[in-house]
């Protein structure tokens, strides 16, 4: 092998020894993975975890850290875990902060090893790991600098870069924004946005203009922040910015405004004011000079340099140039900077100056005029001025100012003052118009004076000349018609007419009186309201003009009118009530009634008959109060009805018996009913109610007996006749009366009956035994062929006669019987009875005496021969009646036993006997009353003490009754302390003992069985009751207050007190102590006898009263068993002795007193106190010193109570002026006590007088320190202040203390008002704003005038009052809410419909004129409205709207009316032009407010009945609409012309016309009371017709009477396909409305009767139900109008179809879009092939059916074997009506069948072969099966002889016809079953099984037939 091959080999075998033998080395996983770690990470967080694996071991892999590796510094390690194969795991955990933001590169290199045998020698494999911090931000950003300062000037403009900031932020990745804020001098805008930075380049600039002036530097905080999360973070730096002043301001004035005061009588060159100016640049300042500028300065100079103003010529204040400008200068003085640099705006400045020229008085006050003419209207409210007519107005003035300008105005007649007129103003400042106002109305009155002559005089006020003049004033008074007519008090305002009152004669008359003379005293009458009444002007009497009708106007409200010569008018209402009389009758709402009613029946058919009739008279009075009654009946018959006389409900009151009408009558009665009402005279009237009496199978067929009986032989052959039956029907047509015989039960098979006749024979083979039955109770009806048919029954007894061979026997053996022990001697207790077979026997009962036995209610046996108990009963022989023979006792004897006996005496054989047991039972009777035991006589003793409901004791008592229950009751209890358990007998405690009130009581108690009648038993208790501490010791009467001297000694006694206590013994011995201790132990309480005495000596000033309080205990050997006492508090006072000075309290040694102090003024107030009491406290102060301050000094002693204690003070007041002596001053003060031996203390005072300023400023002008003063109001061009006022004021003080400052205090109207010109004297008022009376008739302000004196300043507050007067500048204005065009809204007014104007009045006075007196009078007018305004409304100049003419709404096209009133002062104009407004509210109707938009809403009231559409409402019904669905509204269909009149909707009644059905039901269809019509019924499908619905509409109201409407809903009864529908481009609510003139007209031109059925949304048909909202489907039928027949919907539409150029315009007009069939032709057919399908789906069904019959009935046939006899019965034959059946068969009949004989399966229809009758078992004998046949009659003892039988019957369906067989064939009506039973006889004659023994007659179905009776050679029938 070649060397090379070996080396494959070699490697191959160190892998395998590797894998053995080696140690593998350990292996990191994911190794090349950064790990990215925040650089916030916080210390100890895992930031990643390492995992290797070893797949060899040996030992668990280890991780570290190489220890001088970095790596150490920044990680640990923790938590190692896992295994080396799946995975060795350790967390790598952070030890130290990381810092990414100051480390040059985010990477970090970690190293980490692994070794997998730390403790030996191991593998050991190190991992770097890269980890790349990441930047979070954490650090601030930071600026360059921390304070930024710049000097900047003010002139840089807006831009201006003052400096660019930045900042640096150690993170990455973050962006810086700038900002800033001011700090310091932060209070406006302009300071804060004066500078900006950029936020993001950080440059600062100018963004304002500065000035040095206003700010001279800016101070802010620069702010950055780098946009972090979470709001970022952010640093912070200061800036500041110094602004340089340059010149560029103006110089300014200081101390504005300059306004001075100067006399006009100044000297030359006297100085006016000084102005001052400084340059605006204060940095930099230039020197100021000064010149006038402008304004009127001619009399004045101004220094240049100083800007002194001095006066340059002489002054005149009354001067037209002065007195044109108010007295002011107004100078402009201009400042000037000596700076020829700058642009003359830059250096100058200018001011006004103002110089008021004072005025001195030299003027005096005058009238413009002399004599002043002026009028008035009589009787003028006072405050109304006169009105001037020559010269128009009144003006008075002074051309002096301020002071001298001030005068008053008077006035004066004959010299004296004048006070029934007044001038205003009373004073007037300056000059003012006058005006002359009435003060004293009553002086003006016309008829008494005329004219009045007085003076007005104007005099000065405060002025020392009082210079005045005067004027004369002429007053003519105007006459005026200012009375309005007056009703006189006694006036009638009521009247009742009665309705048939005579025209022509009087009601009333009224009387009224006008206070005024002449022709405006003249008054004339008229009244409004109705012409049925007519007025006399002149009189005032009042007559009827026309007829009364009270059911037509029962009242009538009249406006009576007294209009005097002026027009003043008086308004009276009239009430004529119009009486009713009696003059309507009853009218019924309909001509006659119809009912229908079973003779069987109380219930009419149709429901309840009620009559109904009205009567128009007065509602609610006996003339209209309508009653009913029957005046006549046929054949008599009042007594079977009644009618309700108050409901006109008709009722049946008896059954009506068909019967027994007449014949004439034919079943119809007529009923006569009167409706009268109850007035005088009583009116009626009456109608006719026709009654149709129904004949109904109401009598069953009545035997002649109830009971036959017949005795027969038990040897009687068959065929014997035994008896016959009879019976009678009365009803009175057939087939009611018409029935046949037959035996129900009891033959036995022994008899029969003949069904015609009903004679009973005996039946052929029968065999009578009397041993087996000796009496047959046969059960015989007789049934009649009523729908419902009746039967009557009778019993026959038929007895089989025999020997008497046999005992009797008791019919009952042991017997059982009950008796009370109170029974009455001879009372019956018990009847027995016996039976004996034998046909002729005689039964005797008896008693046997020795056999009686007893026994008590123990069931102990008595001793009945002691106690005569045999002697109880004896026993009636004939009857066998046990009776009481003797007293029973209960008691004594419970049960007693007695033997009976019954002997037959008339037995041939022997003695024929038996015996019975009678057990007699007493009953309980209660004769026992309860017995107390042992005892009725009870003795208790109770303590006082025992709790409520405690048990007193227990009764038992005892009766002998048996089952008594004894109950308990009290039956005396004087005091109610008790009360007794019902049931059980326990006494109780009801109610608190007290011995103290009772000790010893008598209790009675009642004990009551419960027996009927109960018996009562009587108990006495006599009640003693123990004592037991229960009472309390009570105080005697004592005082709550004592006294003690002080100085008392020891053993004094004070008081004593004293208690007593109501119980005995040691519960009411009484002690005594103090409830609460005395703490100084001075005063005690003997226990024993309750003194309060004085243990030690007393001290009134350490305590100076003591309260006590005493207990009395009880009881005082038990203190477990004490009741106590207390008293209320008992104050000892301790009586005082003087033994103590009194004592200084105020420590103060000086005082101190202005000299102005008034006498009386408080100087010092000295106080002092002494511990004693009452007198010996009461204290006196003196003062001494120097004489001449005690001569202004004064010291008085003053008691005060504090706090309810008196103290006194000396209090040192100033008795004189102490001006002139001030200075300090030494006094000495002694206080002395009033005690007996008087005690006192003194000490010293020093006393100071200061100087001080004392008298405050003084108004002069005007004076005092409130006035009033007139100005006029401002005109509309005023804009310049005018000078209102000028006044003035003093201070009697010098010097600076006289100096007075005038300001107005900024309080009420101080912003209209200002003041100019002021000096230290005065100023003069002005006005800053116009003056406007009418939103200010008066102003109010403050003037305040205050001093300069020392040490304080004094004030006067002048309240001025300005009356504005006024002028007439404003217009009447309406105030509502015209500010948008959509809160425009009318002025409303409501008025009823149908009233007078007197009770529409409405007052429109509503427009307000800003002006005063005359100018603010308002005339209205209406200018312009709806027509019908002018014909029905009048408004009156005041305002006050009124109706001339009643308004009917129902005429109206809305319920409103428009009109424009406009409101205007000048009354004397008037305005004829009436316009209507285009449009509503009038064009400028906002901004014209003189104007008014009324809107007056005619309110409805309920005139009008609601009316229907139609007399006749028709609508279609489909067949198959279902129960309760709405098919119509009748709210469509009527109308009520009234407003808000709602209406009820009621179906008076209902009638059927239907063809082959009729329902049962009198509502197939249910009307609401909301108008919707619904059905009440389902329809069958098979109905056809109409119904008629009388349906009233009736009107809901509340009050009053509703007005009714009716009419009659016709309902047709149709099939879907006999409808159209009408497709109407139109909505349903627009189809609605015109729906019956749309009928109308289809109609008349289709001769049909077109009825719409439904109205509805169109559906336009496709699968999704949508439905058209704007068109409308109308369903409609036609119906024949003369035969009611419904038009097919094909032949209908032909119809109209051939009419369509007739119907065009028709179509065109109601928007008809189409006319469509609502079935169609293929869905007819699709019907149609239904049908059929359905059709042949039924015979198939049928056929099987018949064939599955066919199988039943053969397999039937063999089990019905013993049911073949019931073929035998008779066909149901005609009856004659006397009960005899006919044998001619008529048609009707072949076909029902009538079972006689004992076949109960007989009823009409029924087959009696195979149907059975249930109730079987009261048929025949107890021992009979569950069938109809008798066993007699089918089972024999004897075998049968016969097997089974063979028959074939035809069986005829309906299709056969029976009438096809020839008459000849069938014989008599009952042909073919006689056939059939004959071939039946046949059969059984030749098996032997029936016929007697000569076969002369066979037995079948219980009777015996006859061969003579039966048909042959029918071919019909086969058995």
């Amino acid at each position: 092998m070649p060397p090379h091959n070996f080396i494959p080999i070699l490697v191959t075998l160190l892998a395998v020894w590797q894998r053995a033998f080696g140690n593998d080395s350990p292996q990191f996983l994911s190794s090349n993975q950064i790990y990215q770690i925040k650089e916030d990470k916080a210390i100890g967080s895992i930031l990643f975890s390492l995992t290797a694996t070893d797949s060899d071991g040996p030992q668990n892999l280890h991780f570290s850290i190489p220890t001088n590796h970095e790596t150490n510094q920044i990680v640990g390690l923790r938590n190692e875990r896992g295994n080396n194969t799946n995975g060795r795991i350790v967390d790598v955990v952070l030890k130290q902060k990381l810092d990414r933001d100051y480390t040059a590169s985010p990477f970090k290199k970690l190293l980490f090893a692994v070794e997998d045998n730390p403790s030996g020698d191991g593998n050991y494999i190190q991992q770097g790991i890269d980890v790349f911090v990441v930047d979070v931000n954490d650090e601030d950003p930071k600026f360059e600098q921390n304070r930024y300062e710049f000097n900047i000037n003010e002139n840089s403009g807006d831009g201006f870069l003052v400096t660019t900031v930045k900042a640096t932020d150690p993170d990455t990745g973050t962006i810086l924004r700038y900002s800033m804020k001011p700090v310091g001098q932060a209070v406006s805008d302009d300071y804060r946005y004066s500078f900006k930075v950029d936020a993001v380049s950080g440059e600062v600039k100018v963004n304002t203009t500065l000035d040095a002036n206003k700010y001279n530097y800016y101070e802010y905080k620069l702010y950055v922040n780098d946009s972090g999360e979470e709001g970022g973070r952010t640093g912070e730096a200061s800036l500041l910015v110094r602004i340089n002043d340059i010149q560029d301001k103006p110089p300014y004035f200081t101390n504005l405004p300059y306004s001075a005061n100067v006399p006009e009588n100044a000297t030359v060159g006297a100085l006016v004011i000084q102005v001052s100016a400084l340059d605006g640049d204060k940095d930099v300042p230039n020197s100021v000079s000064y010149s006038f500028a402008g304004g009127y300065f001619a009399n004045f100079n101004i220094n240049s340099g100083t800007g002194e103003i001095t006066v340059k010529n002489q002054l005149d204040r009354d001067s037209p140039a002065v007195k044109e400008k108010g007295g002011v200068y107004a100078i402009n003085v201009k400042a000037v900077e000596d700076d020829e640099s700058q642009p003359m705006a830059m250096r100058t400045a200018t001011t006004l100056v103002t110089i008021k020229v004072d005025d001195v008085n030299d003027n005096t006050p005058t009238f413009y005029k002399s004599r002043y003419e002026a009028e008035i209207l009589e009787n003028m409210q006072e405050g109304v001025p006169v009105t001037f007519t020559s010269p128009a107005v009144m003006n008075v003035s002074d051309i002096d100012q301020t002071a001298n300008s001030h005068f008053a105005l008077t006035l004066e007649k004959d010299g004296k003052p004048y006070t029934d007129f007044s001038p205003l103003p009373l004073e007037v400042y300056a000059e003012s118009s006058v005006l002359i106002r009435v003060q004293n109305m009553s002086a003006l009155d016309y008829e008494k004076v005329q004219e009045i002559t007085f003076q007005i005089v104007a005099r000065e006020i405060g002025t020392t000349e009082r210079l005045s003049s005067s004027a004369t004033v002429v007053v003519k008074i105007k006459d005026m018609n200012d009375n309005t007519p007056q009703f006189v008090p006694e006036t009638p305002t009521r009247k009742s007419v009665p309705e048939d009152f005579v025209q022509g004669n009087p009601i009333l008359t009224l009387t009224a009186t006008d206070l005024d003379t002449g022709e405006n005293g003249k008054i004339t009458y008229n009244i409004r309201g109705s012409n049925v009444f007519t007025i006399n002007p002149t009189s005032g009497e009042i007559t009827l003009n026309g007829p009364l009708d009270r059911e037509t106007v029962s009242h009538y409200i009249l406006t009576a009118e007294a209009t005097d010569g002026g027009g003043r008018t008086a308004f009276t209402n009239l009430n004529i009530t119009v009486q009713d009389v009696n003059d309507v009758k009853p009218t019924f709402l309909r001509e006659e009634y119809y009912v229908t009613v079973r003779e069987d029946s109380l219930t009419f058919l149709r429901g309840n008959l009620v009559v109904k009739a009205v009567d128009d008279d007065a509602p609610n009075t006996p003339n209209s109060q309508v009653k009913y009654q029957i005046i006549h009946a046929s054949a008599g018959l009042q007594n079977k009805f009644s009618v309700n006389e108050t409901s006109g409900e008709v009722t049946l009151v008896a059954k009506i018996d068909y019967e027994a009408l007449p014949t004439e009558l034919s079943g119809r009665v007529q009923l006569e009913i009167e409706a009268y009402d109850m007035g005088t005279p009583r009116l009626a009237s009456s109608i006719n109610v026709t009654v149709e009496i129904e004949d109904v199978n109401d009598n069953a067929p009545v035997f002649n007996q109830s009971v036959y009986t017949a005795t027969i032989l038990e040897t009687v052959s068959a065929g014997t006749s035994v008896v016959q039956v009879f019976a009678s029907d009365s009803d009175a047509t057939p087939p009611s009366n018409q029935f046949l015989y037959r035996i129900d039960s009891g033959a036995s098979d022994k008899f029969r009956i003949n069904f015609q006749t009903g004679e009973i024979t005996v039946e052929t083979g029968a065999q009578l035994d009397r041993e087996t039955k000796d009496l047959y109770l046969l059960n015989i009806s007789a049934t009649d062929r009523g729908a419902i048919s009746q039967f009557g029954e009778c019993i026959v007894e038929i007895t089989i006669k025999d020997a008497n061979d046999e005992p009797p026997r008791f019919v009952q053996e042991n017997m059982q019987a009950t008796i009370m022990e109170n029974a009455a001697l001879g009372e019956e207790v018990k009847c027995v009875s016996a039976v004996d077979p034998d046909g002729q026997h005689n039964l005797e009962f008896s008693l046997l005496i020795d056999s009686v036995v007893g026994f008590d209610e123990d069931e102990r046996p008595v001793n009945v021969t002691g106690a005569g108990i045999q002697n109880y009963f004896k026993m009636v022989p004939s009857t066998g009646c046990i009776q009481v023979q003797s007293t029973l006792d209960r008691e004594m004897v419970e049960t007693v036993v007695l033997k009976v006996l019954v002997t037959d005496t008339l037995a041939d054989t022997g003695s024929q006997t038996a015996t019975g047991t009678v057990t007699v039972t007493l009953l309980d009777y209660n004769d026992n009353g309860p017995e107390f035991v042992p005892d009725d006589t009870y003795n208790v003793r109770i303590s006082e003490g025992l709790e409520l409901q405690s048990v007193v004791m227990r009764f038992e008592t005892e009766d002998k009754d048996k089952q008594q229950t004894v109950t308990y009751q009290m039956e005396s209890d004087p005091y109610n302390n008790f009360d007794i358990t019902q049931s059980t007998g326990i006494l109780q405690l009801k109610s608190k003992l007290d011995r103290e009130t009772h000790e010893v009581f008598l209790v009675k108690v009642l004990a009551i069985d419960s027996g009927i009648p109960a018996i009562t038993s009587t108990a006495t208790v006599s009640v003693t009751v123990q004592d037991i501490n229960d009472n309390s010791p009570y105080f005697s009467e004592y005082l709550t207050q004592y006294k003690v001297k002080e100085n008392a000694t020891a053993g004094t006694i004070v008081c004593r007190l004293s208690a007593t206590d109501a119980d005995l013994g040691e519960f009411g011995r009484v002690e005594y102590r103090f409830e609460v201790s005395n703490d100084d132990d001075n005063l005690k309480i003997n226990k024993t006898s309750g003194e309060i005495y004085v243990a030690r000596t007393l001290d009134r000033e350490q305590r100076s009263s003591y309260t006590l309080y005493v207990r009395a205990n009880d009881n005082p050997r038990d203190p477990d068993n004490q009741r106590t006492n207390q008293t209320v508090p008992i104050v000892i006072l301790v009586d005082d002795i003087n033994d103590n000075k009194p004592v200084f309290t105020n420590v103060e040694k000086t005082a101190t007193v202005l000299e102005n102090e008034s006498p009386g003024r408080l100087v010092f107030t000295s106080s002092a106190e002494d511990p004693d009491d009452g007198v010996n406290s009461e204290l006196k102060y003196t003062l001494a010193g120097p004489q001449e301050i005690l001569n202004i000094l004064t010291m008085t002693t003053i008691r005060r109570n504090i706090s309810s204690i008196p103290k006194y003070f000396g209090e040192i007041r100033v008795a004189k002026s102490l001006i002139g002596l001030s200075g300090k001053h030494a006094m000495t003060v002694t206080v002395t006590d009033n005690g007996i031996m008087p005690l006192s203390t003194q000490t010293d005072l020093e006393i100071t007088i200061e100087d001080v300023n004392i008298h405050p400023p003084v108004f002069v002008k005007p004076s005092g320190t409130n006035a009033t003063i007139t100005a006029d109001e401002s005109q509309n061009d005023e804009t310049e202040p005018r000078s209102i006022f000028n006044f003035t004021a003093s201070d009697a003080d010098s010097g600076r203390n006289k100096e007075i400052y005038f300001e107005i205090l900024r309080e009420n109207d101080w912003q209209f008002f200002k003041l100019e010109s002021c000096n230290f004297t005065g100023c003069e008022l002005k006005n800053r704003r116009p003056l406007d009376r009418e939103t200010h008739p008066t102003y109010l302000i403050k003037i305040k005038a205050e001093d300069n004196g020392v040490p304080k300043n004094y004030s006067t507050i002048l309240t001025l009052t300005i009356v504005t007067l006024d002028i007439n500048d404003e217009l009447p204005e309406f105030l509502d809410d015209r500010s948008a065009p959509y809160r425009i809204q009318p002025h409303r007014i409501q008025i009823e419909e149908e009233r007078v104007h007197d009770q529409t009045s409405t007052d429109l006075n509503i427009a307000v004129d800003k002006d005063a007196g005359n100018n603010s009078i308002i005339c209205y007018y209406i200018i312009g409205g709806d027509p019908i305004v002018k014909e029905k409304f009048n408004l009156h100049t005041s305002g006050n709207l009124t109706l001339t003419a009643p308004i009917d709404r129902e005429t109206l096209n809305v319920p409103y009316i428009n009109f424009v009133i406009f409101a205007t002062p000048r009354c004397f104009e008037k305005f004829d032009g009436y316009s209507r407004p285009e449009v509503y509210p009038p064009q400028n109707y906002a901004i014209n407010r003189t104007t008014l938009w009324v809107q007056v809403e005619i309110l409805d009231i309920n005139d009008n009945p609601p009316v229907f559409k139609r007399s006749v409402l028709t609508i279609g019904v489909s067949r198959d609409t279902g129960y309760r669905t709405s098919i119509t509204n009748l709210q469509d269909l009527v109308t009520d012309a009234d407003a808000t009149m709602s209406v009820e909707f009621h179906a008076l009644r209902t009638e059927q016309y239907l063809q082959n059905s009729k329902l049962t039901t009198t509502k197939p269809f249910e009307v609401f009371k909301n108008g919707t019509v619904a059905t009440n019924v389902f329809f069958q499908a098979n109905m056809y017709g109409y119904f008629l619905i009388f349906v009233q509409a009736k009107e809901n109201v509340t009050g009053g009477s509703p007005f009714y409407a009716n009419a009659t809903l016709r309902i047709s009864l149709i099939n879907d396909d006999q409808r159209l529908k009408v497709i109407i481009r139109q909505s349903p609510e627009a189809v609605r409305a015109f729906q019956v003139e749309f009928i109308q007209k289809l109609t008349t031109a289709t001769g049909y009767r077109i009825v719409v059925d439904k109205i509805q949304v169109h559906d336009t048909g496709n699968t999704e139900g949508n439905v058209n909202q704007n068109m409308t489907d109308m369903f409609i039928h036609g119906e024949d109008m003369k035969t009611n027949e419904t038009i097919s919907a094909v032949e209908l539409r032909r119809t109209i179809d051939s009419l369509a150029d007739e119907l065009y315009q028709f179509k065109y007009f109601y928007k008809v879009a189409e006319i469509v069939l609502t079935t169609s032709e293929v869905e007819e057919k699709s019907l149609e092939n239904t049908f059929k399908m359905a059709l042949i789906l039924v015979t198939v069904i049928l056929a099987l059916l018949c064939v599955a019959i066919c199988i039943i009935f053969y397999i039937s046939r063999r089990q019905y074997k013993r049911k073949l006899k019931a073929a035998t019965a008779l066909a149901y034959a005609a009856n004659n009506g006397s009960g005899t059946i006919l044998t001619q068969c008529s048609n009707s009949d072949l076909h029902k069948l009538e079972l006689p004989g004992t076949n109960v399966h007989a009823y009409e229809n029924a087959n009696p072969i195979y149907i059975e009758k249930v109730l079987l078992e009261e048929a025949g004998e107890h021992n009979d099966d569950d069938d109809s046949l008798d066993n007699n009659a089918i089972e024999s003892t004897s075998p049968s002889a016969t097997s089974e039988q063979h028959m074939s019957m035809n069986f005829y369906t309906e299709d056969n016809d029976l009438n096809k067989v020839p008459q000849s064939k069938l014989g008599n009506g009952d042909a073919i079953l006689n056939a059939a039973l004959l071939q039946h006889q046949k059969a059984k004659l030749k098996n032997g099984t029936a016929g007697n023994e000569n076969g002369t007659a066979v037995y079948a179905n219980g009777r015996l037939e006859s061969k003579a009776d039966n048909f042959e050679g029918l071919p019909t029938t086969e058995i």
